[in-house]
């Protein structure tokens, strides 16, 4: 019964991992957040507004607000899964 309830534990927090994981990636906007929050700006990944270009949306480049934090524009790649990553090669602006 023990080992039963340290699987049923140890699953838990697996799934927990991969869903947070998965919401994290799941649009453009909440990759850049999840990029931003991971690299030290923590209120401002929050904050600061995030603004489509007029690119495709497959490999599209999105404009923050707050031209203080990271790049100027960062570019974001979708992958075959569906989840969106940020790609520092194509992104940049000073």
């Amino acid at each position: 019964m023990k080992g039963l309830k340290k699987w049923g534990i140890f699953v838990i927090i697996v799934f927990t991992f991969v869903g947070s994981y998965f919401f994290s990636h799941s649009t453009p906007e909440m990759s850049i957040r999840t990029y931003l929050l991971f690299h030290g700006y923590l209120t401002k990944a929050l904050k600061t507004e995030i603004y489509m270009s007029n690119e495709t949306p497959v490999k599209g480049k999105y404009y923050c607000k707050n031209s203080g934090i990271g790049p100027d524009f960062i570019a974001v790649e979708k992958t075959v899964l569906g989840l969106w990553y940020v790609d520092l090669k194509n992104s940049g602006g000073a």
